[in-house]
């Protein structure tokens, strides 16, 4: 799984370990199934929020052992199966707003990305609002501002406004 990393006033930054990562997100007032997936296996594994992140995160660190590794930070009523991604229409609830911030690398075909990680962290920079968590996303950075409770999502009037 990819190192999280959360911005300090120094400019340092501290990691936390997956599961460190999958509680701050979800805690323990989550309810739905969060979404694991391998990309060289193309496989999703899904996992209760409200009692499967230990096992989520041990999962994906396995995984990670043999290819890459993505999670769908959306909750999800049920799993839908390991061949099955899901939708934007499938989630139920959203642990954080995010924003994902990709950089210029031979794995990405667009090519007007920032050229370095430093640089999407200096556009991460000019948001007014620090986030609560930054994920080095192996190919870039991925924020997330923490919520202190679920959004829900769970009709179209609801997902229109997250």
């Amino acid at each position: 799984m990819n190192q999280l990393i959360i911005p300090q006033e120094s400019g340092l930054f501290n990691a936390l370990s997956p599961l460190e990562f999958l509680s701050t997100l979800y805690g323990k007032r989550a309810t739905g199934y969060l979404s694991i997936w391998h990309k060289q296996r193309q496989r999703t594994y899904w996992f209760a929020a409200d009692g499967e992140l230990r096992r989520a995160a041990r999962t994906a660190q396995r995984l990670a052992q043999s290819g890459d590794v993505y999670f769908g930070v959306g909750l999800r009523r049920a799993p839908l199966g390991p061949k099955r991604r899901g939708r934007a229409e499938d989630v139920i609830a959203l642990p954080s707003l995010f924003v994902d911030i990709d950089i210029l690398d031979p794995v990405h075909t667009r090519t007007d990305l920032p050229p370095t990680l430093e640089a999407a962290q200096k556009l991460l920079d000019q948001f007014p609002l620090p986030p609560s968590i930054v994920l080095h996303s192996g190919h870039g950075l991925q924020a997330h501002w923490c919520l202190h409770a679920l959004l829900a999502c769970q009709t179209s009037d609801e997902r229109a406004v997250a």
